[in-house]
């Protein structure tokens, strides 16, 4: 089961690749505005993926002074996929920018962001506002 799980991920993370940096300004949604991050998705990213899955670009623009995040990183894009059904996520690539928007060349950094474990959706976070307005 666990294989088959892999094998999904990675024909997902291949069927994706083409879609990466098509999206466009004007159809960015913004999803959250907290303290440390400015969170957005793209509605022309969101694919629709067996069985009850859905794929989405998501762009955090840091405000300054964040903490935990390197003064060179202004924002980072994630390729999420949510379960719908079970109000789960898997991370296929996180990639930080030096530039707001991501509109700069992907800072170099050591990890590729993917996680092949599902995650739970905090009910009272982002993720799931954004969770919500995908697989509505």
């Amino acid at each position: 089961m666990a294989k088959m799980r892999i094998q999904i991920f990675f024909l997902i993370l291949f069927y994706t690749l083409p879609s990466f940096g098509r999206e466009e300004n004007l159809d960015k949604v913004k999803v959250a505005d907290g303290k440390d991050y400015v969170m957005y998705y793209f509605k022309s990213s969101i694919k629709d993926l067996p069985p009850d899955w859905k794929k989405v670009w998501v762009l955090k623009n840091f405000k300054p002074g964040k903490a935990d995040i390197s003064p060179k990183v202004k924002s980072n894009r994630t390729n999420i996929v949510f379960d719908c059904v079970h109000k789960t996520y898997y991370t296929l690539s996180s990639i930080n920018y030096t530039e707001y928007d991501a509109l700069s060349k992907p800072a170099l950094q050591t990890a590729s962001g993917f996680n092949p474990k599902e995650g739970n959706i905090d009910p009272n976070s982002d993720l799931m506002m954004t969770f919500n307005q995908v697989c509505k």
